[in-house]
């Protein structure tokens, strides 16, 4: 039997601003670098130029004296410098919205917006010419999501700390014990719902505006761009799974789809656990007709502990597109065991209830979605929701 419809996953990355406190976690231990090179061939590829990371974060001549003659003004040095940072970006957050493009710093800073990514990025070039330290930070936050084709656009979220500049005492020994140092989170979002994460590297948030533009030349047909972009992302971060899930996709585009099952079951047999990346190979699998290989990673996929609610109710959504409800409740439950406070998962469950024709249950989630949703206007939509389910 073949399958009703394969909707592949693309995490984007949107990176934000806007000063608030929040608990600091420790860095985790990356894992050792893999080598993907030997399993895809640039060779027959296009060669299309793709932007040197370096010119990423560069800004204009003119930004940069604006930037510092702002940063150096005697009328802001009652500030110490990472709050005199996070004080210009406050005075610079019009025009930014979550929807926006992707820029460089430089594009960022002249045209005035972009994504919550190309404000990070903006973060950072002022951060390396006011000569502070910053670090990135994984956050679990509720998804966007977006269809094109068979590709699902979801959206994924990281924040920044700049730190406060490291004054060593010479009173302090090397056996002192130093608390973890202080700074100003920069993020675009500070809900109740947030899951802080583990801490990225620059070359892991730099991939990701590669990344970015990866999904951007798949939805236009750029394929040859797309493989190059797709390329250097995988490059700079071989660690991060869904640089790997980036070129396969895009492979697949190129009509290299032997070379895609290289790349997931390299991952596979590498002990890469990363839901997304599995559930696009499963469906990989039963493209080409292999359903008893489909069956073993779907297996992977529900024997997987990934502690973020919001992986497992993003599956869900994506399940649920491809018009396969009894698997998005099992999907969403997951999610309900990790997180059983969020009314996005009883909304999901809902869904995937009224899908099977389970109209008692449906409702019963919908009321359950109600009472969790903090404020108002989600309390209204949900009694819209069950009104209208109550009505059929």
């Amino acid at each position: 039997m073949r399958p009703e419809q394969s909707i592949f996953i693309f995490i984007m990355v949107l990176l934000g601003v806007s000063a608030c406190a929040a608990p600091v976690t420790s860095p985790e231990k990356a894992p050792e670098p893999l080598t993907w090179q030997p399993y895809y061939s640039t060779h027959g590829v296009p060669v299309v130029p793709v932007l040197n990371e370096h010119d990423v974060y560069v800004l204009s001549e003119t930004q940069r004296e604006t930037f510092m003659r702002w940063f150096e003004a005697p009328a802001q040095q009652h500030l110490p410098p990472h709050k005199r940072l996070a004080a210009y970006l406050e005075n610079t957050l019009y025009g930014f919205s979550f929807n926006g493009s992707t820029h460089t710093a430089q594009e960022a800073a002249r045209e005035g917006e972009g994504n919550c990514l190309s404000l990070a990025i903006l973060t950072a070039a002022y951060a390396r010419l006011a000569g502070l330290e910053i670090k990135f930070q994984r956050v679990n936050s509720p998804p966007l999501y977006k269809k094109y084709g068979d590709l699902m656009l979801i959206s994924s979220h990281v924040r920044t700390k700049i730190l406060k500049p490291d004054v060593k005492e010479a009173s302090a020994s090397e056996n002192t014990l130093r608390i973890a140092r202080g700074g100003v989170i920069i993020d675009y979002f500070s809900q109740f719902d947030n899951v802080t994460g583990g801490y990225v590297t620059a070359d892991e948030v730099t991939a990701m505006f590669y990344r970015n533009h990866v999904a951007q030349a798949l939805i236009e047909n750029r394929y040859p761009e797309a493989f190059w972009l797709a390329h250097k992302a995988l490059t700079l971060a071989p660690t991060d799974p869904e640089n790997v899930t980036a070129m396969a996709l895009t492979l697949r585009r190129l009509g290299r789809g032997e070379e895609a099952d290289n790349l997931y079951q390299r991952s596979v047999e590498a002990g890469v656990n990363n839901i997304t990346l599995l559930s696009n190979y499963e469906k990989r699998l039963k493209m080409v007709g292999k359903y008893a290989q489909a069956d073993e990673i779907e297996k992977l996929i529900l024997d997987n502990e990934d502690h973020n609610p919001y992986a497992w109710i993003a599956l869900g959504h994506e399940r649920l597109v491809a018009k396969q409800p009894r698997r998005a409740e099992i999907l969403f439950k997951k999610a309900l065991r990790r997180a059983p406070y969020l009314d996005d998962i009883y909304l999901g469950l809902a869904s995937s209830y009224f899908l099977q024709g389970k109209r008692l249950l449906a409702e019963q989630a919908l009321l359950q979605a109600q009472e969790l949703a903090w404020d108002e206007k989600s309390k209204l939509r949900y009694e819209k929701k069950r009104s209208v389910l109550e009505s059929f």
